[in-house]
């Protein structure tokens, strides 16, 4: 029998299943030199590789990713891209979280959703939308379609 699937708000949930002292006491033991991502590269400047990023390398990248962005608490970001991948985990995510920006982030790419997203938070359009290059070509598109 397969697992149910939870949902984002689901997770959260179950976050109150564990108590204080239990989640502390698991806080307590993390290190900033223990490896808490593997990611895989695509060998694009040499043979494709497992890297493991600690802690530490991960907030270091995310911070100094967002001092040369000159991120802040007035910015906003929408996140259209996998969590997963170093692109919306670093650059993305904590780069904002290490800086105190919101994030919005979209639950799969969806070109109708990203410019209702948009619409609804013209900030946007003043701080910052993470998008790969030919996610731009579809927003183009659908939005003269609109």
């Amino acid at each position: 029998m397969a697992k149910k699937k939870l949902t984002f708000e689901e997770a959260m949930e179950r976050g109150d299943l564990v108590p204080k002292e239990e989640l502390n006491r698991m806080a307590a033991r993390v290190k900033p030199e223990d490896v808490c991502n593997m990611q895989y590269t695509s060998g694009t400047t040499g043979f494709p590789k497992g890297v493991m990023l600690t802690h530490r390398n991960i907030i270091n990248n995310g911070k100094t990713i967002g001092d040369r962005m000159d991120i802040s608490t007035a910015d906003r970001m929408m996140i259209q891209v996998p969590m997963f991948h170093c692109f919306g985990m670093v650059l993305s995510m904590t780069s904002m979280m290490t800086h105190g920006g919101t994030l919005y982030p979209i639950p799969y790419f969806s070109p109708k959703s990203s410019l209702a997203c948009v619409a609804a938070f013209p900030a946007f359009l003043k701080t910052s939308s993470v998008v790969l290059d030919n996610v731009f070509v579809m927003l183009f598109a659908a939005s003269s379609k609109a």
